[in-house]
């Protein structure tokens, strides 16, 4: 699937996050992640969702949950991975960046075709150096 990624920053430990928050506020990082989603849609679990800001201007929010009762006025809800592939598949033409969180990572980290390109920021200290996958899979081994 060539209009799939999964986009995020992670510190030299591999964290993401703590307490559904971010862990840093990095202005290249969060120009970063604005630059390669803006006009696109951006793919989360529900946690992640409730708890960042309801109107990222210029994305489209998609929902991951398990929970069939959850219906949001802003974003799509998927109840399956393979509901939500179809439908990123039937709209090769739009772009999709799963955002998190951890749970919904490692659920597209088991993808069976293979792994979506990854864009990832490493954090390490101060400093900020953007990975391709080859670098991030070899990161996490």
């Amino acid at each position: 699937m060539d209009n799939l990624y999964l986009i995020g920053a992670i510190g030299k430990d591999n964290e993401l996050g703590y307490n559904n928050d971010l862990i840093w506020r990095i202005k290249e990082d969060l120009n970063f992640f604005k630059e390669h989603t803006m006009g696109n849609y951006i793919i989360m679990g529900r946690n992640t969702y409730e708890s960042m800001p309801k109107n990222l201007k210029g994305r489209k929010y998609i929902i991951l949950t398990s929970n069939k009762d959850i219906v949001y006025e802003n974003a799509l809800v998927f109840n399956d991975k393979e509901s939500l592939l179809e439908f990123i598949n039937s709209n090769q033409d739009l772009m999709f960046y799963v955002i998190g969180g951890s749970l919904i990572y490692n659920l597209f980290l088991s993808y069976p075709i293979g792994i979506p390109d990854f864009l990832i920021s490493e954090l390490i200290s101060t400093s900020l150096r953007n990975f391709n996958i080859s670098s991030l899979v070899a990161h996490l081994a």
